[in-house]
Formats: structure tokens, C-alpha cells, sequence
């Protein structure tokens, strides 16, 4: 039996809820030889009551085995990898960062940082180490944002050991927000225009040289806005940023071009938001699929939260730089024969296929584990993609299916007000089974919203799911 409990003030983070099933008819829904339409529609109506008794009969044996809604999802310490799985656990070690989101953070911005020098090949596709992550968290207070501080902080301090060491290939990577109009995306990594003006024709504009681009878009909701406005084209030209094409909107004049981008794209937004805002379209078109969806949240509660030491830094950020330089070597990184042989095995794991909305959004995920193994890969300054990076990126990879589960679970509807603290007080004198929680509100919560409401407690790691044996001869444990 599955109970919800109150989380202790000091409780570890696996948290859950449960579900509760309805018991098969055993009613033969068809009318007999004989049996007349209203004689039909009685016996229909005597077999549901009968049904409904039996269902309340039974409610917490059927109620309580199967769960209302997914956990949230946790990640294993060893499963942290490399450079950075330290940097993750260095800079959340004394502040309120959560490492997944300091992790995830920290892989999208050396992704942009390292450029599109280095390549794994996967049929006629080129994958650079090329991302688009999202930290979502239940509110503000999943501290979002300061898992990108740290992380910038590395990234900058690796940039002036690299250009210290190589001046002659100096190295200062953009990171910009804002994110609104696809025009305004391309102009920041520009082409030189092609049209020219005055006596001495002078391009209209200048271009960019560095294609390197890092958006850190804290504001993901306001983007998802943007795309539903009529005429603006983000959506398309950021799945053609994923894919790595060039960038040249269809106008007759002053065209803006981007060749061979490299942007890279870092999101934080809430789950009401993300559920509210994220249509239909982008949910099939293929634009969700090409995120990292992550569930973050608080770690830990500190008033006066300490940044890493600077030593700590130089250290982490000397790292980064020789991988940097490993990186900037041109060509593609081929799978070892270990590596090879162990992927054959894992794609058809991988590339299960999920039916719905889950299915939609987690359907790219053969083509995220080939970019962050090859990511792992040139942190480790390895010349092969081996079999431990694979498995780092697939680790990272189910982590984040399991949050599109979490997230997509339960409908955007919902706001917690009185019904948590009504929950809350009520676990604060004991467990409660799914059946408990359902009597506690009368019956008179439908089930999406009983997993609303779970779902958003779990978030913020006030409750959590034990499991209690069932006295013996009564269903399963």
C-alpha cells in the first residue's frame, strides 16, 4: 500500500503520490436474445450500481496500488560525471543551487563555449555539441537562476586561463537574453549585409565573426508567448538552430544572414507556466522535443549561502580551459569499439517508443544522448567517445524523460491555496493512503486534481511517498 506522507524538516527528497483504479466490468454490455431496450437499459444501470458498491467496497485495496502521479524524479550522486558532475557538486555544496540544475546549466553553456570544431557523425546527420535545456522548477524558490551564477563564473574564469596561455586565439564567448523575434536571434550572429550604402558602399552592417552564442533565457514563458503571436517565425528558426542549419529569413530586402551558427540555448521557466503556455503546436511540430526538460527545486534552505572559493574556481576552471583546447581541433570523434558495441544494445532501449504527449516531447532522445556523449567526451579531453560517456549521457537523458512525466502528469488547472494547507494539516497528524486524501476532501476531487495538487507539494518537497506491506492475503506490496 502506498501512503503519503508530511516530509520532516530535515526529510530526504524522494517524494510521490498514488492513483486509484476502477475495477473492470465484468458486465456483458450487449443486449440478450429477447430482452427489450428499456428491460436492456435497466440491467445496464443495476450492473453499474453494483459496480460503483463494489468499487467503494474495495477503495483502499484498489485505491492505494497504483500510483496518482510519477515521482519526482531523482538522480543518483555516481551518476554525475566528470568535470561536470565537480562543478555541480562545488558550487551547490553551500549555497541553495540544485546540482541537477547547476549540472544541466553548466553542460549547455561549455556546449556553447567549446564552438562546432568537433562532430559525431549518425548517418548524413552532423551532431555538434549543440543544447537546449529547461530548469523547471514549482516556483521562483527552486533557485533557477542561481544555478547559472556559478556556472558563468567557471566559464569566464576558464576564458582568461585560455587566452592567458593562447593569446593569439583569444576567446570571449556572448551570452545574451531576451529572447522575442527570430530576426533578433539571427542579427546576433550576423552575416556581413549584403546590401551597401553611401559613396564608398558600405555594407549596411557589420558581421560577427564568433558564431558562438549562449541564451540564457530566464524568462521561458514570455518566449512561448512569442511564438504563438501571429507572423513571428521563432519557433521554426529555433528547430532550425538545433539542426544546425544555416539561418536566412525569407525576405525580399535587408536580409539578415547567419552561416554556421553554433547557439546554444539555456531556459528556466515554472510548471504552471510550461503547462499553461507550451501549445499543441510546439508540443508535435517538433520544438519541445529538441529540449532537455529538467525538474529542479531547492536543495537545501541556507540564510546565508557561501560562493565556491576562488581556489575551487581556478581549479575547475584550469580544467575547462585544456578541454577547451582539446576541442578546438577539428573533426569528428568516432565511438570506440567498446562504445559501438555497447550503443547497439542502448539505442533500442533509448528509442522506445512513448505514445501521447509524453511520447511527442521525449522522441528525440537517441539524438541528446549522442550530443552530451559527445560532450562528456571533450570534457574528458578523450579522442573517442567511450562507453562511460554514453552512459553519462543517457543517465542525464532519462533523468530528464522522467521530468517531462512529472511535469505532464497532471493538468495546469490548479492552484494549491487552501487545498494544500488543507492536505498539510491532515498529514501533519498522520499518513494518509490515496483513500484517505480523497475522503479528506469528500470525493469531491477528481482525480487530475488530487494529482495537481500531489504533483505541486512534491515539487516543493513537503510530502512523500512510503510503502507499507499489505497484511497478508490482501493484494499486492
Amino acid at each position: 500500500m502506498n501512503t503519503v506522507e508530511k516530509f520532516p524538516k530535515a526529510a530526504p527528497k524522494k517524494i510521490g503520490a498514488i492513483i486509484s483504479g476502477l475495477p473492470k466490468s465484468g458486465s456483458d454490455s450487449k443486449a440478450k436474445v429477447g430482452e427489450s431496450m428499456e428491460d436492456y437499459k435497466a440491467r445496464i444501470a443495476r450492473e453499474k450500481a453494483a459496480n460503483e458498491r463494489q468499487h467503494n467496497a474495495t477503495a483502499t485495496e484498489n485505491e492505494d496500488d497504483k500510483p496518482l502521479a510519477f515521482d519526482f524524479p531523482t538522480f543518483k550522486n555516481e551518476h554525475y560525471h566528470g568535470l561536470a558532475g565537480e562543478v555541480a557538486a562545488a558550487a551547490s555544496h553551500k549555497s541553495e543551487a540544485d546540482p541537477m540544475a547547476v549540472y544541466v546549466s553548466l553542460l549547455t553553456g561549455v556546449a556553447a563555449l567549446i564552438g562546432r570544431h568537433k562532430y559525431v557523425q549518425i548517418g548524413e546527420s552532423r551532431h555538434y555539441p549543440r543544447l537546449f535545456a529547461a530548469l523547471v522548477g514549482a516556483s521562483s524558490r527552486a533557485r533557477k537562476g542561481t544555478s547559472f551564477k556559478p556556472v558563468e563564473r567557471v566559464i569566464r574564469r576558464a576564458e582568461e586561463i585560455y587566452n592567458a596561455k593562447y593569446p593569439a586565439d583569444r576567446k570571449k564567448l556572448a551570452m545574451q537574453g531576451g529572447l522575442s523575434t527570430a530576426e533578433g536571434l539571427i542579427y546576433q550572429v550576423r552575416d556581413e549585409a549584403e546590401e551597401t550604402k553611401g559613396s564608398d558602399n558600405a555594407p549596411l552592417w557589420t558581421g560577427v565573426d564568433d558564431k558562438r552564442l549562449l541564451v540564457v533565457e530566464e524568462e521561458l514563458s514570455n518566449m512561448l508567448k512569442n511564438c504563438k503571436r501571429e507572423g513571428n517565425t521563432l519557433s521554426p528558426t529555433l528547430r532550425r538552430v538545433w539542426d544546425g542549419g544555416d539561418l536566412s529569413p525569407m525576405t525580399k530586402s535587408n536580409r539578415v544572414i547567419a552561416t554556421n551558427p553554433h547557439i546554444n540555448l539555456l531556459t528556466h521557466i515554472t510548471q504552471f507556466e510550461l503547462k499553461c503556455l507550451m501549445s499543441q503546436s510546439d508540443i508535435h511540430n517538433g520544438l519541445s522535443n529538441r529540449f532537455l526538460w529538467a525538474c529542479v527545486r531547492r536543495s537545501k534552505k541556507l540564510a546565508f549561502p557561501e560562493p565556491m572559493p576562488q581556489e575551487i574556481v581556478d581549479e575547475l576552471a584550469g580544467d575547462l580551459a585544456e578541454a577547451i583546447r582539446h576541442a578546438n581541433q577539428a573533426g569528428e570523434v568516432r565511438l570506440s569499439k567498446n562504445a559501438v558495441e555497447f550503443w547497439k544494445v542502448r539505442y533500442h532501449v533509448i528509442s522506445k517508443d512513448e505514445y501521447g504527449v509524453i511520447g511527442s516531447i521525449t522522441s528525440r532522445s537517441e539524438a541528446h544522448v549522442m550530443r552530451l556523449s559527445l560532450l562528456f567526451a571533450l570534457l574528458d579531453c578523450s579522442e573517442h567517445i567511450e562507453q562511460q560517456h554514453i552512459m553519462a549521457a543517457e543517465n542525464l537523458v532519462n533523468f530528464c524523460n522522467e521530468s517531462v512525466k512529472f511535469i505532464f502528469s497532471s493538468p495546469a488547472e490548479f492552484e494549491a491555496g487552501t487545498d494544500a494547507e488543507k492536505l498539510l494539516s491532515a498529514l501533519a497528524i498522520r499518513p494518509l493512503s490515496q483513500s484517505d486524501v480523497s475522503a479528506l476532501f469528500s470525493g469531491h476531487k477528481s482525480r487530475n486534481e488530487l494529482s495537481a495538487l500531489l504533483n505541486t507539494l512534491q515539487s516543493m518537497s513537503r510530502v512523500k511517498q512510503v510503502q507499507i506491506p499489505n497484511p497478508a492475503g490482501k493484494g499486492r506490496n
